[in-house]
């Protein structure tokens, strides 16, 4: 069987009609095509601030899982993920979530409350397992918004394509501690 496909100029001419793909890329964007940067705003949750201004914190449930992995259920579960990630965001860059001060680990649970009812897992002999599986969320979305932090601060020297660590700490950003 035998099918001709015709290539139509519409898609040569959004390419550039070089034949060399979707455009050049820049190392100090990341590897990202020059002209596609801030194409999204942030996420800042406004359907969960929207309700938890007019009811207080919302109530989540988890699953404790076989291998004590906490999956957050209910109608909030999406939520829960993004507010995880906009919590997140605002941690410094430290160089693990090891090294991230207890106190600051504690903070991020009390500003989880703010908007997620965690009382009555609290109260519960689950408590020490749903924590656990909480602070497994916070770490995946820290570990997920270094490189992302890093690509937008840390820039590679084209001269050498190695990071241009004298810049990097002359410029550092305020909460990179």
């Amino acid at each position: 069987m035998f099918v001709l496909v015709r290539m139509s100029a519409d898609v040569a001419r959004s390419q550039g009609g070089d034949g060399e793909g979707k455009g050049k890329r820049n190392p100090n964007l990341g590897g990202r095509a020059v002209g596609i940067l801030n194409t999204r705003n942030k996420t800042r949750n406004l359907s969960l601030k929207e309700i938890t201004d007019t009811k207080g914190p919302i109530p989540i449930q988890f699953e404790l899982r076989d291998k004590q992995t906490v999956m957050p259920l209910g109608d909030h579960a999406a939520h829960w993920s993004s507010y995880i990630g906009e919590v997140i965001r605002g941690v410094p860059l430290y160089p693990s979530w090891l090294k991230v001060p207890k106190e600051r680990k504690a903070a991020l649970i009390t500003d989880i409350e703010t908007q997620f009812d965690l009382r009555p897992h609290m109260e519960s002999p689950d408590w020490t397992k749903i924590n656990a599986g909480i602070q497994q969320h916070l770490q995946k979305a820290y570990n997920t918004n270094k490189p992302a932090f890093k690509a937008q601060h840390w820039f590679i020297d084209p001269t050498t394509g190695t990071y241009n660590v004298e810049k990097i700490r002359r410029e550092r950003p305020e909460n990179i501690t």
